[in-house]
């Protein structure tokens, strides 16, 4: 391999890679988790305006994945809009037990999106998608809350390549908000980051809930 290319290959190699992670910033010990989990519209604190709908997906199915039953469906958004919610910004005028009665379910799930944001320099392009997802039961007691960011730093060396990466980027990106799927892959991985974070620090946070029954090992 060339000599002079290898500080080049390197650094690409470095800026290539993910900068990622989530945090379990609450528990309530020894609580009993929700089997039925209303997923709230987000609180969105970006300015893009497709962002709730790629991170509801996403945090719905990390809620899949840490054993818990998310709701989402055109029932439950004509319910709260009859309440005077469309905005996940809206929701901290009301009390969490009376969005559960109204939903009739036995948890809730609120959203804030922090960020949720792409730069595209062309040479230098990074999405990041950062979250904070919080589990409140039908009292309305907050039962756990995660923080999770993904993001990704991408470089192109050469002109040639700096502009076919950003036409390529802004391509995609259009075709993205016309069929509604902006940035999902991004939301899709920093709701992955949570679950692992969950399952790996705090297991609790995978119990399914009171309607499952642990099974007892057969004695030899």
């Amino acid at each position: 391999m060339n000599a002079d290319k290898l500080p080049r290959l390197l650094l690409a190699a470095a800026l290539l890679s993910g900068c990622a992670g989530a945090k379990i910033k609450y528990v309530k010990p020894d609580f009993q988790g929700p089997d039925f989990v209303a997923v709230l519209p987000p609180d969105n604190q970006s300015t893009d305006l497709m962002a709730p709908r790629a991170v509801l997906g996403a945090v719905s199915s990390a809620l899949i994945g840490l054993g818990y039953f998310p709701i989402l469906s055109p029932v439950q958004e004509e319910t709260l809009r009859k309440m005077g919610i469309t905005d996940g910004g809206q929701l901290k005028a009301y009390k969490m037990n009376d969005l559960s009665a109204k939903l009739e379910t036995d948890g809730l799930a609120v959203t804030t999106i922090n960020r949720f944001s792409k730069i595209n320099l062309g040479f230098y392009i990074s999405p990041t998608v950062d979250c904070t997802v919080a589990l409140h039961d039908a009292a309305g007691e907050k039962l756990w809350e995660a923080d999770s960011v993904f993001t990704q730093k991408k470089i192109s060396l050469s002109i040639g390549d700096a502009i076919s990466a950003a036409a390529g980027e802004l391509i995609g990106d259009a075709v993205g908000k016309m069929f509604k799927t902006h940035m999902i892959m991004e939301s899709q991985m920093m709701a992955g980051l949570m679950v692992q974070q969950c399952l790996k620090n705090k297991p609790v946070l995978a119990y399914p809930g009171p309607g499952y029954a642990l099974t007892q090992p057969k004695k030899t």
